[in-house]
Parts: structure tokens; sequence; C-alpha cells
């Protein structure tokens, strides 16, 4: 009796096999292209790291060679930590309401 017990999964999912994540970025041949083109971030003058969008793609930049820079890591965080603040305050923030003493 303990053996059927035992026996049964003790969860209900199925494991699936991981899945390929999917990369919506720039690719690969742009990647290399800006990196030969740009060996030192932008910013600071330090090797470049990452390659990043001068105008985002939120904000309507496109993958285009023209809208691509190399920076460093350090100088990226700071970049996108300043977009997602405008983003919040500005973007995303809802509009307020003129209050009339009708």
């Amino acid at each position: 009796m303990a053996d059927d017990v035992d026996s049964k999964p003790k969860h209900n999912w199925i494991a699936y096999p991981p899945r390929k994540r999917r990369k919506y970025g720039v690719k690969p041949k742009m990647r290399a292209t800006v990196r030969n083109e740009e060996p030192a971030c932008r910013l600071c003058g330090a090797p470049t790291e990452e390659i990043d969008h001068i105008v985002p793609k939120c904000l309507g930049g496109g993958d285009e060679r023209s809208n691509l820079q190399g920076i460093c890591k350090p100088c990226h965080l700071t970049k996108s930590a300043g977009e997602a603040n405008f983003m919040r305050w500005h973007v995303y923030r809802p509009k307020k309401r003129a209050e009339g003493n009708g």
C-alpha cells in the first residue's frame, strides 16, 4: 500500500524542456559593426561593452546604425536609469485634470 502512494507524482505539472529565449535587440552583425567602429565608450572613453540606442525604442528610435552607440556598462546603466525616470515622470504619468469652481 505504501508503494502506491510513493509512485504517484507529487505535482500536477508536466516538465517541458527549456525554450530558447528570443532576442529582440540589435542583430549580431550590426553589433559587430558598432563595436568595430566605436571601440571606446562615447561618454567616458572606456572600452565598449554594450550597444545602446541613442533614442530609446519606446520613444520611436529604431535599430538603424545612426541610432546606435557603443558604451561601457556603467554608462549604460546610468543612461538607462535616467531614461526610466523620464518615462515614469513624463510619458506614463497621467495628466491632472484642471479643477474648476464650476
